[in-house]
Parts: C-alpha cells; sequence; structure tokens
C-alpha cells in the first residue's frame, strides 16, 4: 500500500542458491508438516526418495546400466594378483585407469569407452601439477567374457536383480543434483529461503509478456496523481498540468521494500488528467525535474559566481607611502655583573668547592648574540606593524 495509490503486486524475489537451499533442507529433515510432501514430489521428479531409512536415486546418468551378459577387465585391472571382473566396460575403465603404468608421472582420468576398438579412452594428467599432458589417450585394452547377469538384468553386491537397483545419496549429492532444478510452482511453508541479494524483491512487476524469456520481471516505477491538472497559460492546443509523485523500488538488503519518493509534474491535454496511479512506461508523459536552487541566479554580484576573464585585467599602478621608522634603546635592564662565588659543601669530612666561572664564561660569550637576536626581533615586529599602519 501506498498513499493514495492503493494496493500494487509485489514478492520477494529468491537468490540463485534458493533450489540448493530447499533441497538441502529437505535432505536434512528440516521441512516438517504439510509442506514435506511438497518438498517430496519435487524430489521425485528427479526420482530422488527415501527407501528403509536412506536417500536413494533410481534414475539418472551415474544408474548402473542392464548386463549386455559379458564380464568385462583390462590386463592392468589387477588388485592383489587378482583379476577383477566387472559388469560393463565403462566399470572396467575406471576400476583399471588407478592402475595404469604406476611409473609413469601422470595419472589416467577415465572419459569413454571405445567399443570398436576395445579400448579404454582417458586424459594423462601430471600427478604434482595437474597439467594436461594427453588427451583422447587408449590406456587401456578391454576384454570380455562371457558371464555374469544375464542381458538386461543388473549386477548388484546382492547378486543380479531385474530392476536397476537405487543408489544411494547423501544430502550433499542430493543438493548438487537439484541445484540447477527450476523450484516447484508451491514453495514449502516456513521455510527462510535465501533472497537474490542485488534484487531481493521485486515490486509493481512489468507484464510477463514484456520480460525476454529466461529473465525475471523487472519492478516499474509507479506514478500517483496528487492533485488535479491546473491548465497551462498560452498554449495552443490547451495543456495541462497535474503534480504527480514517482515511485521507485529501489530495494537493499536490509530494507527489502525502500522506495525513492520524488515529486514531479506531467503535462498533458487532458483536463481530467491522471485519475489512477500509473505504472511508467515507454509510453507515459515525462515529468518535469524538479527546479533546482540556482545560486548564481539569485546572487549574480557575489565572488564565487563571478567569470575569470585574464583578457579583461588592467593593471593598477602601486601607490608609495613615506613612513618614518626609529629605533630607541629602553633602560631598565642592568649593564653589569660578577659571577657568584664558588659553592662550596661539606661531604663526610671533605670539602668540595664548585665554581660558577665556566657558566659565567659562557653567558658573556653568548651576550653579544643575545642582543644581536633581540634587536632583529624588535626591528621585524616594528615593521610588520608599520606595514599594517600603512
Amino acid at each position: 500500500m501506498i498513499p493514495g495509490g492503493g494496493a500494487s503486486s509485489a514478492a520477494y524475489r529468491l537468490g540463485p542458491g534458493a533450489a540448493r537451499a530447499l533441497a538441502g533442507g529437505i535432505a536434512r529433515g528440516l521441512i516438517p508438516g504439510v509442506g514435506l510432501a511438497l518438498a517430496l514430489g519435487w524430489l521425485a521428479s528427479e526420482c530422488i526418495g527415501k527407501q528403509d531409512g536412506q536417500w536413494v536415486r533410481t534414475c539418472g546418468p551415474q544408474m548402473p546400466k542392464p548386463s549386455d551378459g559379458f564380464e568385462w577387465s583390462t590386463p592392468s585391472y589387477t588388485i592383489f594378483n587378482q583379476k577383477m571382473w566387472v559388469s560393463s566396460a565403462e566399470a572396467a575403465c575406471v576400476g583399471s585407469a588407478p592402475y595404469w603404468n604406476p611409473d609413469h608421472p601422470g595419472r589416467v582420468v577415465f572419459t569413454s569407452v571405445n567399443l570398436d576398438g576395445m579400448v579404454c579412452v582417458g586424459q594423462i594428467v601430471h600427478k604434482q601439477t595437474g597439467e594436461l599432458m594427453f588427451d583422447n589417450w587408449n590406456y587401456a585394452a578391454l576384454e570380455k567374457r562371457p558371464g555374469g547377469c544375464p542381458v538386461g538384468w543388473y549386477s548388484t553386491s546382492a547378486g543380479c536383480v531385474q530392476g536397476p537397483p537405487p543408489a544411494t545419496v547423501t544430502p550433499e549429492e542430493i543438493e548438487e543434483i537439484m541445484a540447477p532444478k527450476p523450484l516447484p510452482q508451491q514453495l514449502p511453508p516456513g521455510f527462510p529461503y535465501p533472497l537474490d541479494p542485488l534484487a531481493p524483491s521485486i515490486w509493481n512487476p512489468e507484464p510477463i509478456t514484456e520480460t525476454p524469456p529466461g529473465q525475471a520481471p523487472k519492478s516499474r516505477p509507479l506514478r500517483v496523481p496528487q492533485g488535479n491538472p491546473q491548465a497551462v497559460p498560452n498554449t495552443d492546443p490547451q495543456q495541462y498540468r497535474q503534480p504527480v509523485t514517482r515511485w521507485t523500488h529501489s530495494p537493499t538488503q536490509a530494507e527489502p521494500w525502500r522506495m525513492d519518493v520524488r515529486p514531479e509534474e506531467i503535462t498533458t491535454e487532458s483536463p481530467t488528467g491522471m485519475t489512477d496511479p500509473q505504472s511508467v512506461t515507454s509510453g507515459s508523459p515525462n515529468g518535469d525535474k524538479p527546479e533546482q536552487f540556482d545560486l548564481c541566479k539569485e546572487h549574480p554580484d557575489i565572488i564565487a559566481c563571478q567569470v575569470f576573464k585574464p583578457d579583461e585585467l588592467q593593471p593598477l599602478p602601486v601607490p608609495n607611502k613615506q613612513v618614518p621608522l626609529s629605533l630607541n634603546a629602553e633602560g631598565g635592564f642592568p649593564t653589569g655583573g660578577s659571577c657568584p662565588q664558588p659553592k662550596v659543601v661539606q661531604l663526610m669530612g671533605q670539602t668540595f668547592s664548585f665554581s660558577m666561572q665556566p657558566l659565567c664564561d659562557f653567558a658573556i660569550g653568548i651576550k653579544p648574540l643575545l642582543i644581536g637576536f633581540a634587536w632583529l626581533s624588535a626591528a621585524l615586529v616594528f615593521l610588520g606593524v608599520a606595514r599594517r599602519e600603512g
């Protein structure tokens, strides 16, 4: 609600981590009650659910593939001198990658399987630096033998099963799976979703038909009438000015509904003018900006508003004035003196004498300098006073 403007649609804008936060909240049991049913339905869209108290996934790229009726291995896929046979070529390539050429400075990162050439394909990455050394490297020859599960069945630790076995997933894996997915149409109530730090809320949004595909609608300023239109004299056709206020949404993280309000005037040819609030669009009448106070217009003669023009400056003669100067010595200061007698001290039966003569000799030596500085200071003070009076 805004004064004179009635109600306007508004909503909080969720941040890019909202889907991740929702998935993590579901996986960690932070959404109880009726909201849990909505949340579980969202996870079920990616084949994620709970079985025997554990989160599992029953579809997706990481799920085991059905058996082709063979067991697979490679020459290097040997653990404790035992050759390893697995249910798919991909599993054989992934399992044998760590055992490829252990003396080589690089390690294998599995990328694909070439069944036509019966080889495992991968990248060779430097063990210490991680730098790519070779790409599309045929690092192992595939071997196969009849056996394993029947064609179309699935191999599990408990044996062969007809249906795909569910894969156990952790809350962190659920977050990664659901983070790029769109949020459900109806969000579970009571969960604190993260807001967009740059635009935590949206107010008076533009129509969805004006929003580019894949982008969120933007807030539009709103003009609210504040009085009746007034005729503008000497205009043909007759024009009218109407006072309005412009409300512009300026949200921050701390104040998601902060508004910037400023007065305007709009000029139209309608005597009735604006009767209801209107969104500011490309076709809206332009509002006049409030007149700014012009210091130089109000006070053109002040120094701050003068324009410096060097070419118009005229030299003026500097007047000379004779000022008599004189310096007179003042009496009252002692002109003679003598050095004090030495100080005599009795200490532990011994007599000690401290002479003042060195200090006296030093004072006599700097006396001319002190007198000279005194004269110089007096002259400077005098000249300064005389200059101000002149």
